[in-house]
């Protein structure tokens, strides 16, 4: 058995990090199977380094034939760590009322403004690390990439020295859209006739009221210590109002950020991140992540609340049977744009299976010259539908990445009246008794009221 020589056929992957032996048949061409002869392949085809030595063993002693064995491997590169920008300003606190323990919300201390000084730095880069170096079967080097670098997020009124990002003024900093920037602070007693509309790029403190009509639009926070009324509040950062929203259906709050406000009455809220209320009553309020109702009432009544991921309320509705809506889940705007892209991707494949046939047919006749325009059009058409579908592609992947382990819950720490409907992406279900203690989640076609966890 010892003396039966076989014929093999070594293969090296196309990484070279790899060498399999195959052991084809017996032959008297072949060679015996021991050590030396199988050492001696492996150095004719130059596999020096990552010889398993347990798969020669046993190879040696009981070959297979035909099996493809794993006979030597290469040692792969390690990447180096991507540099990384470390901050020295805190950005995760965020400007949220405490609840204290008797019920009431303290708004005193909601620290929404982060100030900074000229020249303070606000920012550093950690350099990038080298990777290790790996080796192919063939003993070469393969080089390992060294970490990216970092780069720091420049915005307006910063600036970079020796790797740090610095402020170039005093004022209020906020961080967005992977930028940096520093606005400076207006403050004002009052928004009413002796002012007009507001229009800045800067941060603005109100201490008092902004009276019926008019405009505040900001490219930082807004913060107001009184009443809004009739107004409109737009703002790319947070908006906080202290007292609260009297709209008589007039004031509109637009903000890039949170909406912090006592309560919410009368009014048109839409904000990109948490909406944080004691009260939201005969308004509509939309947002792309939660919507809170915190403190003693905590209640939603008379009221449309659209939020993209949690609803958390005290009381829903109302004893005289409001009509109160509440709808959580993925946006309608979002599904529909979903579903388009679907359609238009399986459009794209029939069109490119076809394109390819002709394509392929066309390459095996050689491509005769009366054929090439056909040909040429043929495969510009299939490369700008392979294109597109990347794109869309790319597009239902992002559209699919925001979505959160608590998306479309709603829950209630109290009791949910008669005449509130409860909306969970495309499920509807509307509340004929009270309920107490309840969260809502949406279980395939229905919607399911489960205890409160």
């Amino acid at each position: 058995m010892c003396d039966l020589k076989y014929s093999c056929k070594l293969e090296i992957s196309s990484d070279k990090m790899a060498a399999f032996l195959i052991v084809e048949n017996i032959s008297n061409d072949g060679i015996v199977l021991n050590k030396d002869n199988i050492y001696e392949l492996l150095r004719s085809h130059n596999v020096v380094f990552g010889i398993i030595e347990n798969v020669i063993d046993k190879i040696c002693k009981s070959p297979n034939i035909n099996e493809r064995y794993l006979i030597a491997q290469g040692k792969k590169p390690i990447n180096g760590k991507d540099g990384r920008v470390e901050y020295l300003i805190d950005f995760e606190s965020n400007a949220e009322p405490k609840v204290l323990e008797d019920g009431r919300v303290d708004y005193k201390e909601l620290q929404i403004f982060k100030s900074v000084k000229k020249d303070e730095i606000i920012a550093r880069k950690v350099d990038p690390e080298d990777g290790i170096d790996g080796m192919n079967v063939n003993g070469e080097i393969v080089k390992a990439n060294k970490g990216k670098e970092a780069k720091l997020p420049l915005g307006k009124n910063t600036y970079i020295n020796d790797g740090c990002l610095y402020s170039s003024i005093d004022g209020h900093i906020s961080k967005k859209d992977q930028k940096v920037n520093v606005n400076p602070i207006i403050e004002l007693k009052d928004v009413n006739a002796s002012t007009g509309n507001v229009r800045t790029f800067a941060s603005i403190k109100i201490y008092n009221n902004i009276s019926s009509g008019y405009k505040i639009e900001s490219d930082g926070d807004v913060e107001i210590y009184g009443v809004v009324e009739g107004s409109t509040i737009s703002a790319k950062g947070n908006v906080i109002i202290h007292k609260g929203i009297q709209g008589n259906g007039k004031a509109k709050i637009i903000s890039g950020g949170k909406v912090v406000s006592k309560y919410l009455q009368n009014c048109e809220v839409i904000a990109e991140d948490d909406v944080v209320s004691e009260a939201i009553m005969y308004s509509t309020v939309k947002t792309n992540s939660c919507v809170k109702l915190i403190g003693n009432k905590g209640v939603i009544v008379g009221s449309v609340v659209i939020a993209t991921r949690e609803i958390e309320a005290i009381n829903v509705g109302s004893k005289m049977f409001v009509h109160t809506e509440l709808i959580v889940g993925e946006p309608p705007e979002k599904r529909k744009r979903k579903e388009e892209i679907s359609k238009k991707i399986s459009e794209n494949e029939k069109s490119i299976d076809g394109l390819n046939k002709i394509v392929s047919y066309l390459t095996k006749l050689g491509v005769p010259d009366d054929k090439r325009a056909i040909y040429e059009k043929t495969l510009k058409s299939l490369l700008q539908l392979e294109a597109e579908n990347k794109s869309l592609l790319d597009e239902y992947r992002e559209l699919n990445s925001n979505n959160d382990e608590s998306f479309g819950i709603i829950k209630v720490y109290d009791t949910v009246y008669p005449g509130t409907k409860i909306t969970i992406d495309d499920v509807s279900r509307k509340i004929k008794e009270p309920v107490k203690y309840v969260t809502f989640m949406r279980n395939g076609a229905d919607i399911d009221i489960l205890p409160i966890g």
